[in-house]
């Protein structure tokens, strides 16, 4: 569960907040909606929470009070925590030197920008478990760790997740070429590897797992990349 806190006395704001991250695909929770400095305080030394969304706005002396606390309490699990929502006519200072700011949003807030930014936040966050979870899903199928094209097939999933769109992709134009510059590889050697790694698997794993697995009523020859990749986007469910 992804806990969020939203620092803001704005009702409304508070509720544009909500509904665009209701339209986002993540497991989260907003676990604290605060506006005055005792209630923030409690707050972060009672709860962990994976994102904080600060109103830039909502004065001055709570901004400044939030960041001297969080410092004067050495509350290093909050760096990179903090994504500001500011006014067009506000000047903030030394945002992208600040521990604890990841990103920040001038209003009115653009939902597609925001979505896309919170979802990448998330996987970001996250990417020690959803790769393991990758992992576990390609175990299932039998695919060697140890192989080149499996390492490069984990990439290409967390890639694809990050992408946001788990069927609207191109491996070849969207994917590939990202897990080829992370190899430093040719593309042509990324899609060589995963596809002679799904040859292999193809022949390791028994029919009727591969069956059940990828909802095909029969399969005779090995599956395509994408077919994999969406499946297992499916099916890790973030």
């Amino acid at each position: 569960m992804f806990k969020i806190l939203i620092v803001e006395k704005n009702i409304m704001q508070c509720k544009y907040l909500i509904t665009y991250l209701n339209n986002i695909d993540i497991n989260f929770k907003v676990y604290g909606i605060a506006y005055t400095l005792n209630e923030i305080f409690e707050l972060l030394l009672t709860e962990n929470f994976d994102l904080i969304l600060l109103d830039a706005n909502i004065s001055d002396t709570i901004y400044n009070e939030f960041f001297n606390f969080l410092k004067s309490k050495e509350l290093i699990k909050y760096k990179n925590s903090v994504i500001l929502i500011i006014d067009n006519n506000k000047n903030i200072n030394n945002v992208s030197s600040n521990f604890y700011i990841n990103n920040y949003f001038f209003k009115p807030l653009n939902k597609d920008t925001f979505s896309k930014t919170i979802m990448h936040f998330f996987i970001e966050k996250n990417k020690d478990m959803i790769i393991n979870r990758i992992k576990f899903e390609l175990q299932k199928l039998h695919f060697k760790s140890s192989y080149k094209g499996t390492q490069y097939l984990i990439s290409c999933i967390y890639q694809s997740l990050i992408l946001n769109n788990k069927l609207d992709f191109s491996l070849f134009t969207d994917i590939f070429p990202i897990v080829a510059k992370e190899y430093g590889k040719s593309v042509d050697c990324i899609y060589g590897s995963i596809k002679s790694t799904i040859k292999n698997m193809f022949y390791d794993c028994d029919e009727e797992t591969l069956k059940d697995y990828l909802n095909y009523y029969d399969i005779i020859s090995p599956p395509k990349p994408k077919e994999i990749i969406c499946q297992i986007l499916e099916n890790i469910n973030i």
